[in-house]
């Protein structure tokens, strides 16, 4: 009997030890998220989520694959992290993906040869694979991967993945807020990171997707350089609220100037944007920042009815620019526009009012836009946080479509 015990306290001390080596030698994959990064897919929960809807649609979009493959392949990974370090307008992408498989890496790592060729450094995936995968038609010939650290690192250049291992450096704590503090959905998370960029004033992004029944969630959270948005201290205006419905536009800040101050400074690389703002400004005399000055905080527009408002709080410019249009015999505009108290009315008919059935916004939301084109549908609220801007958004797999038959074209322009 105290053999017995002296040999299962001898096997659980080594079953320890081995545990506690190999956590000693694993790093986290979280290492790698750095602030060199300009993009970043994190999906640390891979294993335990449904992804069975998303891959549904997937197949019915034309993409061939075997779903019970996917699925088995699904619950060996612990994680994935694709990350890219070149700029956001390089088109010539090779982003570094990283899989953790926890516990499984020594089993796998002894398998290696069943579909990787050693190559002396790296593993280079065997071309039945890469024709098997159907990673030819994106344009991938060869697939290089390194076991690192308890980790499985894969790059169509192998000096991607030196640099990777080679150059980590800590993510500022803004950065790591922006990405850990997430709650997940099931397809994971995006993140945008700008500091090195110029994109209308953006510092980060973060997009989490959650996809079922046909629809995809979206929660959002965005940050600028410079834009800090302001809450009025007696609160939002709220005049407007009672117009907003179905295919409504509607935007309060007190803000816009500060928004197109930004816009305007990307904007005016483009050189027919630029001779607009300087048209309305040199030749009609329209000094757009007045104008956004004179906003008291309220627009809305109906894409339905093809109408809207917009409230003043000053209107001595505005009446003006209306005064002035109706004289020219609308400035051949196929709409109308009225000045009525601080109200500006534009469009044929005034807006339908929802006061029986109104929709109610919460006191820091800043924007709500909702859009059905034939059978496309989205849905996005924004709340305006200070410091950044919370964005929650509906979309149907419609939309989804559309979007990844515009990223397709891209990338056949691109191979053009």
């Amino acid at each position: 009997m105290i053999k017995i015990m002296r040999g299962f306290l001898v096997g659980l001390l080594s079953l320890i030890a081995v545990f506690t080596g190999y956590n000693v030698y694993k790093i986290s994959p979280r290492e790698f998220i750095t602030d060199d990064l300009t993009f970043a897919y994190v999906n640390e929960n891979i294993k335990g989520m449904d992804i069975e809807d998303f891959l549904e649609f997937v197949e019915n979009e034309g993409y061939n694959f075997d779903k019970e493959k996917v699925k088995g392949i699904q619950k060996k990974i612990s994680g994935i992290y694709l990350i890219e370090t070149a700029s956001f307008f390089n088109t010539n992408k090779n982003p570094v993906l990283i899989l953790d498989v926890g516990l499984n890496f020594p089993l796998y790592y002894f398998k290696l040869n069943e579909y990787f060729d050693f190559t002396g450094e790296n593993y280079i995936l065997k071309s039945q694979y890469i024709e098997s995968l159907g990673l030819e038609k994106f344009g991938i010939d060869e697939i290089y991967m390194r076991p690192h650290r308890g980790n499985y690192i894969l790059a169509e250049n192998p000096e991607k993945i030196e640099q990777l291992i080679s150059q980590r450096t800590a993510m500022s704590d803004e950065g790591e807020k922006f990405l850990w503090n997430m709650e997940y959905g099931n397809l994971g998370i995006l993140f945008f990171n700008f500091k090195r960029e110029e994109v209308y004033g953006l510092n980060a992004l973060s997009v989490v997707m959650d996809y079922k029944q046909k629809k995809m969630d979206i929660f959002s959270v965005l940050s600028f350089k410079e834009l800090r948005l302001t809450i009025p201290k007696n609160g939002y205006e709220k005049s407007l609220e009672k117009y907003i419905g179905e295919d409504t536009l509607y935007v309060r800040t007190q803000d816009y100037v500060k928004g197109y101050d930004i816009t305007r400074k990307y904007l005016k690389k483009d050189k027919k944007i630029d001779f607009l703002f300087n048209f309305w400004q040199n030749v009609l005399g329209i000094d757009v920042v007045r104008m956004l000055e004179d906003i008291n905080q309220e627009t809305i527009y109906n894409f339905h009815e093809k109408s809207g408002i917009i409230k003043f709080k000053e209107k001595d410019r505005i009446r003006r620019i209306v005064g002035w249009i109706s004289s020219t015999n609308n400035m051949g505009l196929e709409t109308k526009v009225e000045l009525e108290g601080d109200y500006l009315y534009f469009g044929d008919e005034r807006l339908s009012s929802h006061e029986e059935n109104p929709i109610k916004l919460k006191d820091n939301q800043i924007l709500y836009y909702d859009r059905k084109i034939d059978e496309k549908e989205m849905k996005f609220e924004a709340f305006n946080l200070e410091k950044v801007v919370k964005i929650v958004g509906k979309v149907n797999d419609r939309v989804l479509s559309e979007v990844i038959d515009k990223i397709e074209n891209l990338g056949r322009r691109d191979e053009k």
